[in-house]
């Protein structure tokens, strides 16, 4: 495994520590790059949504609960040194995902509108881990 698979796999490795015990696990030196993005993600989508949720609200479709931004930028925060920004996206239903991608793999961190998160892994298309 390259160093680059290593710091994409690292989400999965991050999410079976406990809260208590999470820190970056890639082994690699933090990319300055990963920082600027993360915090563009925390600054220009996580902190505006919370502030401004009704810029996001459409019928059928429920902008993220402060719960659910508050678990995501604790997360980005934690990630930040140790993860390349993934798609970050309001679900649509109170929650926010976190979904990398990388060939016939992917994960995600699916945040819902209580805050707790779960993390999903699919390759080729199959669920591989929940």
């Amino acid at each position: 495994m390259t160093t680059a698979d290593a710091t994409f796999y690292t989400c999965t490795a991050f999410m079976e520590t406990s809260v208590a015990d999470r820190r970056c696990l890639s082994g690699t030196s933090p990319d300055p790059e990963w920082r600027r993005e993360w915090d563009r993600v925390i600054n220009d989508c996580l902190i505006e949504w919370a502030k401004n949720p009704d810029n996001l609200r459409r019928p059928d479709f429920d902008p993220p609960t402060r719960s659910a931004v508050n678990t995501a930028c604790n997360l980005a925060l934690q990630l930040k040194d140790c993860s390349p920004v993934p798609a970050v996206l309001p679900d649509g239903g109170g929650g926010i995902c976190f979904e990398w991608r990388k060939g016939d793999y992917s994960a995600s961190i699916n945040i819902y509108p209580d805050g707790h998160d779960e993390l999903v892994e699919f390759s080729d298309g199959r669920l591989v881990r929940r």
